[in-house]
């Protein structure tokens, strides 16, 4: 479910949170930087937060803008605008952006494996797994 991480899940679940998993494709815990912006995960959810005044900032928002970082780079390193030239070096290459490293497979699918986030024993929702994008260890034992 994309519930654990998100604020009314806190809000209701209290510090019954603690130590509780959840499988999502983002969180602003994510540990990885924007090769466009330079922005984090957590830089671009505090920035999402002020213009849209929104207390969480889901997958939807960090996709759509990875996108753009993707385009971006794209464009600079085939510098071209042609689009089978552009297809093709987005279906070679990995791109770093606030969404995570991002790639493709033979068959056009991202990489990128879902994330593990936990509740530490703060309330504070961790990124744990994949380990080389985590913001902290996974818990256990209770």
């Amino acid at each position: 479910t994309v519930c654990v991480g998100l604020h009314d899940f806190t809000t209701e679940v209290g510090t019954d949170a603690d130590y509780i998993m959840g499988v999502t494709p983002w969180d602003s815990s994510l540990n990885i930087q924007d090769s466009v912006t330079g922005l984090s995960a957590k830089d671009f959810a505090d920035m999402f937060k002020i213009q849209t005044s929104e207390l969480d900032v889901t997958y939807h928002a960090a996709s759509a803008a990875s996108v753009i970082s993707i385009a971006v780079q794209a464009l600079e390193a085939s510098d071209t605008t042609d689009e089978v030239v552009l297809s093709q070096h987005i279906a070679a290459n990995n791109f770093k952006t606030i969404y995570g490293d991002i790639g493709f497979d033979s068959n056009g699918q991202s990489k990128s494996p879902s994330l593990l986030i936990q509740y530490d024993t703060s309330g504070i929702v961790q990124t744990v797994f994949p380990e080389e994008a985590s913001s902290g260890p996974i818990l256990y034992p209770m």
